[in-house]
């Protein structure tokens, strides 16, 4: 399991849950070496560490998810939990045409890597529009890392 996040406290409670058939996941050193890079690219260095789970910072954008679930789902792991606490300008989470693209492309990658993501919204109802926008592109959403990760752990128990 890998997790990214744009929360310090979400990164470690979700670290804190991973036990049993849920480990964290590790990044070679050829990984660790592109998130760094991505890091760069995305203009977050010196606010972001190349390590999981991944805390993006509230700076994080919606390219640098794209950028850094790309990687990691090219990555051992067998399923990326996305954390987004969407009180942060960088995010926009008010216009659908921009969460559903979001949202479409986040799901794409998904498809593509044959793994499963999760998303956590966590901020309550105001943010209503945007978990509806995630789950239209058949992303599964849940309101905190938490329940992400027990959501996860109940789907591959089914499988």
């Amino acid at each position: 399991m890998a997790i990214m996040t744009n929360a310090g406290f979400e990164s470690v409670a979700s670290a804190d849950l991973l036990n049993g058939p849920f480990r964290g996941s590790k990044l070679t050193e050829a990984e660790t070496a592109a998130l760094a890079a991505t890091i760069e690219a995305e203009g977050l260095t010196g606010l972001v560490s190349a390590r999981l789970p991944l805390d993006l910072t509230p700076m994080a954008n919606e390219s640098a998810y794209l950028a850094t679930a790309k990687l990691l789902l090219a990555s051992e792991a067998d399923a990326v939990v996305v954390g987004l606490v969407p009180l942060t300008v960088r995010l926009n989470t008010t216009q659908i045409e921009a969460i559903a693209a979001f949202a479409t492309e986040l799901s794409r990658l998904a498809q593509a890597a044959g793994k499963w993501v999760g998303v956590a919204v966590e901020g309550g109802p105001l943010f209503d529009l945007y978990r509806q926008g995630l789950r239209a592109s058949g992303l599964p959403v849940f309101l905190t890392m938490e329940e992400a990760l027990e959501g996860l752990r109940l789907i591959a128990s089914e499988m």
